[in-house]
């Protein structure tokens, strides 16, 4: 699994399941997550898609600016998660 797949499909999920009126182009992969474009719910969701995507639990410790800041951090974090699990 290559890490620019993953901010594919993390960003399509965001802009199709999560986000209101936000074009994908308008969430690239340093775009910040965590500054007021996800509220809790979005985030939610998002922790349960990146789990059933991709096969496994995301701890609430996992849960931070360093995981979830960016699209480019997050995919980073699942892969990392992948090939350690």
């Amino acid at each position: 699994m290559r890490s620019t797949e993953v901010i594919d499909t993390i960003r399509r999920f965001l802009v199709e399941e999560v986000l209101d009126d936000v074009p994908e182009g308008g969430i690239t992969e340093t775009t910040e997550l965590l500054n007021g474009v996800l509220d809790s719910f979005g985030l939610m969701h998002l922790i349960a898609f990146i789990e059933d995507q991709y096969g496994f639990s995301v701890p609430n410790r996992d849960v931070n600016r360093r995981n979830f800041g960016t699209a480019e951090l997050l995919a980073r974090f699942v892969v990392r998660e992948r090939s350690s699990g």
